[in-house]
Order: C-alpha cells, then sequence, then structure tokens
C-alpha cells in the first residue's frame, strides 16, 4: 500500500468514525479519532540512533470513568541520510524497502481535562505494539501526551511514546513524537 493510499484510507475512515460519534452522541469530550504522523528515532545499546516516520490512524474510547481503550495502525519507514553532496537533509529509503506495519492496542488514562468544555485534555498511556514485516515483534508501549480542542469536533494531539523492543538480551527504544489531528 502506497503512502497517498495509507493517507486516503486515514482520512476516509476519520470521516465516517467522525460521522458515527456525532449521531452516536458521544458524552464524553475524549473520545477521539486521529490521524497522526511520528518523526522518532531508535536507541538501543551501543548503537547509532536510526531516524523513521511513523503515520497512520488512532482512536480513543471510553471504557469507565476516566479510563479508555485506544489503539492505532500504521507504516512506520526508515529514514537514511542522504549522502553529503545532496541537498536534502534526508530521504525516506523507499517506502517499500524499508519499512513494517505498526499496529497497537492501549489503555489510557486521562488524568484531566476531559469531564467538560475544557480546551486541553492531557493523558498517560500503556500497551502492546505488534510490528510485523517478515516476521513480527512484540513491543511494550508507554506514553504522555494532550490533546488540544479547537472546536467540539476537531482537536490536536500530542504525544510523546516510547516503545520497548527486547531482543538478544538488550533493548531497543523506539521514541517517536506523534502529532495528530483529532475528530470527535
Amino acid at each position: 500500500m502506497s503512502f497517498r493510499a495509507l493517507l486516503r484510507l486515514s482520512i476516509a475512515a476519520a470521516v465516517l468514525v467522525s460521522a458515527f460519534s456525532q449521531a452516536e452522541g458521544a458524552s464524553s469530550s475524549c473520545n477521539w479519532f486521529y490521524i497522526f504522523v511520528s518523526p522518532g528515532g531508535v536507541l538501543g545499546a551501543g548503537e547509532e540512533t536510526e531516524n523513521f516516520l511513523y503515520m497512520g490512524p488512532g482512536f480513543d474510547r471510553q471504557v469507565s470513568g476516566k479510563f479508555y481503550l485506544g489503539g492505532s495502525v500504521g507504516y512506520l519507514a526508515h529514514m537514511k541520510e542522504l549522502d553529503e553532496t545532496s541537498n536534502q537533509a534526508f530521504s525516506l529509503s523507499g517506502f517499500g524497502e524499508n519499512w513494517f506495519w505498526v499496529s497497537s492496542l492501549n489503555a489510557t488514562c486521562y488524568l484531566f481535562g476531559c469531564d467538560g468544555p475544557a480546551k486541553q485534555s492531557f493523558f498517560a498511556t500503556l500497551g502492546y505494539s505488534l510490528f510485523v514485516r517478515d516476521g513480527h515483534r512484540n513491543l511494550l508501549s508507554i506514553g504522555l501526551g494532550k490533546h488540544h480542542t479547537f472546536s467540539s469536533h476537531y482537536g490536536l494531539r500530542l504525544e510523546f511514546r516510547d516503545s520497548i523492543m527486547h531482543t538478544d538480551g538488550s533493548y531497543r527504544h523506539f521514541l517517536e513524537l506523534r502529532i495528530g489531528l483529532a475528530f470527535h
């Protein structure tokens, strides 16, 4: 699936979920669907930092009180520095050659800001991530973030997330900054 196809699919899903949430009369201001892009880096024991770009759709739906169930799916591409003769700083190394699918399921606790017309909502999240390409890898994900609400149906999601992979007796941290356009 190409980047354009994923973007079109994400926008179509956002419109459908937004329409469904409005028709359903969602009572919580923290029931969100979002489309995100996440620049990030991979840190590991004794390894150089590797940069990546991760993008896709995600959601948060209230389960009980301040607790929500969330998830996301996406496309993660490894970014390679171009040689010194290039005018560009980075290039996506072939969306198709050096990429993999990521899915995540998370429990999210909105710490405050969901109980009324608040413009900002702060949250913490803990969950499971699955990286898939030729094989698969299981990861633990931990994050902190906030939603800034622009109107009753649109907002901005900012989240710092660390997805931790244990391989060969060491840990690799996939650190990312999620920037998303959120829909109610």
